[in-house]
């Protein structure tokens, strides 16, 4: 039974140190809007050749219906989120004795104790007519 809540307590512990970069990363999230912001912004004023030589062809140009273009770069991603159950005081759960979180599949030796999704993101900048960047957009971080 010590070698359970040993075990449990390691898995914790260890579970605390990996998701500290999640904190972090979901804490910061107005850094990381920033960020795609100064990324996009000096674009404006700036050529529409100048833009695709920097970022390559867009995967997605659509008429703005004023005469100009938008440009739009697309992105998948990956997110990976914790997949726990909380197993509360006294209660057992495939031989581990509360209270601890634990993967909610290790003990079945499948899968990892994450759940996985897909996300597109996109970046997207208007051209007016003469060729110059006049503003821009973006979904997802």
């Amino acid at each position: 039974m010590n070698a359970l809540r040993t075990s449990c307590a390691r898995f914790a512990l260890a579970s605390v140190a990996a998701l500290a970069p999640l904190a972090c990363a979901l804490a910061s999230g107005g850094c990381a809007t920033q960020q795609v912001d100064e990324r996009m912004a000096p674009w404006v004023g700036r050529s529409v050749s100048d833009l695709i030589a920097e970022w390559g062809a867009p995967q997605q140009t659509l008429p703005d219906g004023q005469g100009g273009q938008i440009l739009t770069w697309f992105e998948q991603r990956f997110d990976a989120s914790p997949n726990y159950v909380f197993i509360p005081q006294g209660a057992r759960y495939n031989g581990i004795i509360g209270p601890c979180w634990m993967p909610a599949n290790a003990p079945y030796g499948w899968g990892g104790p994450f759940d996985y999704e897909r996300r597109v993101v996109s970046r997207s900048f208007w051209v007016d007519a003469g060729g110059t960047v006049t503003r821009f957009a973006w979904k997802g971080l």
